[in-house]
Protein backbone atom coordinates (compact mmCIF):
# COMPACT_ATOMS: atom_id res chain seq x y z
CA UNK A 1 0.00 0.00 0.00
CA UNK A 2 0.96 3.55 -1.05
CA UNK A 3 2.08 6.12 1.64
CA UNK A 4 -0.70 8.18 0.08
CA UNK A 5 -2.73 5.05 0.48
CA UNK A 6 -1.34 4.99 4.07
CA UNK A 7 -2.64 8.06 4.95
CA UNK A 8 -5.66 8.59 3.51
CA UNK A 9 -7.25 4.89 4.75
CA UNK A 10 -5.21 3.69 7.35
CA UNK A 11 -2.68 1.00 7.75
CA UNK A 12 -5.55 -1.61 7.79
CA UNK A 13 -7.01 -0.62 4.51
CA UNK A 14 -7.49 -2.44 1.76
CA UNK A 15 -8.45 -0.82 -1.49
CA UNK A 16 -8.27 -2.07 -5.46
CA UNK A 17 -5.36 -0.27 -6.76
CA UNK A 18 -7.91 1.36 -9.92
CA UNK A 19 -10.64 2.61 -7.58
CA UNK A 20 -8.93 4.28 -4.81
CA UNK A 21 -9.47 7.70 -4.80
CA UNK A 22 -13.09 6.85 -5.33
CA UNK A 23 -12.93 5.84 -1.90
CA UNK A 24 -11.44 8.97 -0.57
CA UNK A 25 -13.69 11.42 1.53
CA UNK A 26 -13.50 14.98 -0.35
CA UNK A 27 -12.87 16.69 3.21
CA UNK A 28 -9.60 14.41 3.85
CA UNK A 29 -8.64 14.66 -0.16
CA UNK A 30 -8.59 18.45 0.13
CA UNK A 31 -6.54 18.59 3.20
CA UNK A 32 -3.80 16.37 1.41
CA UNK A 33 -3.71 18.98 -0.88
CA UNK A 34 -3.13 21.80 1.03
CA UNK A 35 -0.68 19.70 2.96
CA UNK A 36 1.03 19.23 0.23
CA UNK A 37 0.69 22.92 -1.12
CA UNK A 38 1.85 24.11 2.38
CA UNK A 39 4.90 22.08 1.94
CA UNK A 40 4.28 19.54 4.56
CA UNK A 41 5.99 16.95 3.01
CA UNK A 42 9.34 17.42 2.64
CA UNK A 43 10.56 16.80 -1.25
CA UNK A 44 13.97 16.15 -1.67
CA UNK A 45 15.40 18.10 -4.95
CA UNK A 46 16.32 15.20 -6.70
CA UNK A 47 14.53 12.79 -8.58
CA UNK A 48 15.81 9.28 -8.60
CA UNK A 49 16.36 6.07 -10.49
CA UNK A 50 16.88 2.20 -9.88
CA UNK A 51 18.68 -0.06 -12.14
CA UNK A 52 16.96 -3.20 -12.71
CA UNK A 53 19.42 -6.00 -14.53
CA UNK A 54 19.07 -7.07 -17.56
CA UNK A 55 20.40 -10.66 -19.38
CA UNK A 56 23.83 -9.02 -20.44
CA UNK A 57 24.52 -7.64 -17.03
CA UNK A 58 24.02 -11.34 -15.56
CA UNK A 59 26.22 -12.60 -18.26
CA UNK A 60 29.08 -10.30 -17.90
CA UNK A 61 28.89 -11.56 -14.04
CA UNK A 62 29.15 -14.92 -14.96
CA UNK A 63 32.19 -14.38 -17.04
CA UNK A 64 33.82 -11.37 -15.21
CA UNK A 65 33.18 -12.47 -11.27
CA UNK A 66 32.39 -16.35 -11.41
CA UNK A 67 28.88 -15.27 -9.96
CA UNK A 68 26.51 -18.26 -11.65
CA UNK A 69 22.70 -16.36 -10.80
CA UNK A 70 19.71 -16.66 -12.69
CA UNK A 71 18.18 -13.23 -14.34
CA UNK A 72 15.32 -13.79 -11.85
CA UNK A 73 17.41 -13.89 -8.95
CA UNK A 74 19.41 -11.01 -9.48
CA UNK A 75 15.97 -8.80 -10.73
CA UNK A 76 14.78 -10.60 -6.97
CA UNK A 77 17.52 -9.35 -5.03
CA UNK A 78 15.78 -7.22 -2.26
CA UNK A 79 18.39 -4.17 -1.91
CA UNK A 80 19.45 -2.06 -4.52
CA UNK A 81 20.79 1.24 -5.00
CA UNK A 82 18.55 4.44 -5.55
CA UNK A 83 21.17 7.25 -7.21
CA UNK A 84 19.76 10.79 -6.79
CA UNK A 85 19.45 13.13 -9.80
CA UNK A 86 18.76 16.27 -10.64
CA UNK A 87 15.50 16.79 -10.12
CA UNK A 88 12.52 16.50 -13.15
CA UNK A 89 11.83 19.88 -14.16
CA UNK A 90 7.89 19.46 -15.88
CA UNK A 91 8.68 16.99 -19.05
CA UNK A 92 12.10 14.91 -17.87
CA UNK A 93 14.86 13.99 -20.56
CA UNK A 94 15.96 10.85 -19.45
CA UNK A 95 18.37 9.94 -21.78
CA UNK A 96 20.54 13.28 -21.50
CA UNK A 97 20.20 13.43 -17.56
CA UNK A 98 21.56 9.56 -17.92
CA UNK A 99 24.28 10.11 -20.07
CA UNK A 100 25.81 12.87 -17.25
CA UNK A 101 25.95 10.36 -15.13
CA UNK A 102 26.31 7.02 -16.87
CA UNK A 103 29.86 6.13 -16.47
CA UNK A 104 29.41 6.92 -12.57
CA UNK A 105 26.61 4.47 -11.99
CA UNK A 106 27.64 2.11 -14.08
CA UNK A 107 30.75 2.03 -12.32
CA UNK A 108 28.96 2.00 -8.89
CA UNK A 109 27.44 -1.06 -9.59
CA UNK A 110 30.43 -2.67 -11.41
CA UNK A 111 31.90 -1.84 -8.14
CA UNK A 112 29.38 -4.09 -5.90
CA UNK A 113 30.97 -6.88 -7.79
CA UNK A 114 34.68 -6.61 -8.29
CA UNK A 115 36.63 -3.59 -7.78
CA UNK A 116 39.48 -5.23 -9.89
CA UNK A 117 38.95 -2.89 -12.97
CA UNK A 118 40.83 -5.09 -15.35
CA UNK A 119 37.37 -6.79 -15.08
CA UNK A 120 35.20 -4.00 -16.14
CA UNK A 121 34.13 -3.28 -20.06
CA UNK A 122 35.95 -0.66 -21.52
CA UNK A 123 32.91 1.52 -22.72
CA UNK A 124 30.95 2.62 -19.96
CA UNK A 125 28.75 5.07 -21.07
CA UNK A 126 24.75 5.33 -21.89
CA UNK A 127 24.84 2.83 -24.17
CA UNK A 128 26.27 0.23 -21.88
CA UNK A 129 23.63 1.23 -19.34
CA UNK A 130 20.87 1.03 -21.10
CA UNK A 131 21.70 -2.80 -22.81
CA UNK A 132 22.79 -3.89 -18.99
CA UNK A 133 20.07 -2.48 -16.97
CA UNK A 134 16.22 -1.59 -17.15
CA UNK A 135 15.81 1.87 -15.31
CA UNK A 136 13.15 2.71 -13.17
CA UNK A 137 12.53 6.44 -12.56
CA UNK A 138 11.24 8.22 -9.53
CA UNK A 139 10.18 11.72 -10.36
CA UNK A 140 9.47 12.63 -6.40
CA UNK A 141 11.90 12.13 -3.32
CA UNK A 142 10.10 12.59 -0.86
CA UNK A 143 12.40 12.50 3.29
CA UNK A 144 10.36 10.75 5.33
CA UNK A 145 12.82 10.51 7.94
CA UNK A 146 13.30 13.82 8.91
CA UNK A 147 16.45 15.88 10.18
CA UNK A 148 19.25 16.94 7.98
CA UNK A 149 20.42 15.08 4.83
CA UNK A 150 24.31 14.04 4.74
CA UNK A 151 26.70 12.02 3.12
CA UNK A 152 27.71 8.98 4.26
CA UNK A 153 31.61 8.50 3.80
CA UNK A 154 33.90 5.41 3.40
CA UNK A 155 37.39 4.79 4.30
Amino acid sequence: MSWLRRLLFGEGATVEEDDWESEVDAADLEALRGELADGDVPYVNRSAVILVPKQPFVDWLARACGERRSLEELRALPDRTVYLLEPWQGSWDSPKVLAAHAQEIIERELAEWTTKRSRWPKKRGPRLLETWFDIEQCSAVVDCAGGPLGRLTFD
